[in-house]
């Protein structure tokens, strides 16, 4: 194969702290032809989900991102060149394979999907790393597995403008849930309530935040979907009926060495006699399949939609991650590079 100039993102230094521009280094790089068991993909989407942020400053389920390695990130792309038997250029594959344009990669590290879960247009490429993705897949097995929701129950889900908790937020309707979604502002309440699946939404910025959350749910909540941690769970805990369950999914509020304070919280745990269960997206690996089916089913049948915002260029893939900090980046993936 002809050589091929490709780019990636490193880290360039462990964030001390909040991660900086400059402890990301853009890499330029010639991709060789893959070897024994490996593919070369072109990678057309890939997320800058808040969460590699802790895997930047510490080891996590998954080992810490050191010096020189890659940026974690969750991409589909085409198999543009392969040396692994059962694959053939064209394959659409998924997997961790970072912030780059293209990724050499053991074929044992992605998954493959059928071309026809596509071929509906309500259903974009773009989605396997959505609603698709493992942001969806995240929020299709916290609420239904975790949190074992069942039609009819009110929802309470923090950082619901997130791609986590706006893929909550359209599940749980299609279930048949009451879902009150909790934002960063009013703008986003508003986003939600429009068009996300949320009947209701609050924003935790406003000065009556906890007012406001007694009123939206003066009998409480059957089930807290936990993005953030923090002061919001606090309230959000208070929130819960008797007997009521908390997915513990985020805690965006303690990334970056960040306080997520919730003593009070948990004091409301033991009074409140709830339920708290943590979990990790890959605990459901196996099932993974069956769940894309069904997530894809409800997008033909437009009872939810992908509207994740898709920007152009690898250039921008740390700021766009940064920003998602400071509450001001829209709910994006990176389309890294030119077909």
């Amino acid at each position: 194969m002809p050589s091929m100039r490709s780019a990636r993102w490193t880290l360039a230094r462990p964030p001390k702290g909040m991660a900086r521009l400059a402890d990301f280094r853009l890499e330029r790089f010639d991709v060789h032809e893959p070897r024994d068991g490996e593919l070369l993909v072109n990678i057309r989407y890939h997320t800058v989900a808040p969460g590699v942020l802790a895997k930047l400053s510490g080891a996590t389920y998954t080992a810490q991102v050191r010096p020189g390695d890659v940026i974690p990130g969750f991409a589909v792309g085409l198999v543009e060149a392969s040396a692994a038997v059962g694959y053939v250029a064209g394959d659409i594959v998924v997997g961790d394979l970072g912030w780059a344009t293209h990724a050499i990669v053991p074929a044992t590290k992605v998954e493959r999907l059928g071309a026809s879960m596509f071929e509906n247009s309500s259903v974009p490429l773009s989605a396997a790393v959505g609603l698709l993705g493992a942001s969806g897949l995240a929020a299709f097995f916290g609420l239904t597995r975790v949190g074992n929701v069942r039609p009819g129950e009110s929802v309470l889900v923090s950082s619901a403008f997130g791609a986590v908790g706006s893929a909550v937020g359209q599940f749980g309707r299609a279930i048949g849930c009451e879902m009150i979604g909790i934002a960063g502002s009013q703008e986003k309440c508003a986003a939600l309530v429009a068009r996300g699946g949320y009947k209701r939404a609050v924003a935790h910025t406003d000065t009556r935040f906890k007012d406001e959350l007694a009123t939206l749910l003066p009998q409480g909540a059957d089930l807290y979907f936990d993005n953030v941690g923090g002061a919001v769970s606090d309230a959000a805990f208070d929130r819960l009926v008797l007997h009521g369950r908390v997915v513990l999914c985020g805690q965006t509020s303690s990334y970056g060495g960040r306080s997520a304070g919730n003593s009070k919280g948990m004091t409301v745990a033991i009074t409140r006699r709830l339920t708290l269960r943590g979990f990790v997206v890959h605990d459901y690996a196996d099932e993974f399949g069956a769940a894309r089916q069904m997530i894809a089913t409800w997008m033909r049948e437009g009872r939810i939609r992908d509207d994740t915002e898709v920007v152009a260029g690898i250039e921008s893939a740390p700021t766009l991650f940064l920003r998602q900090f400071e509450g001001s980046a829209p709910r994006a993936i990176i389309s890294p590079g030119p077909d």
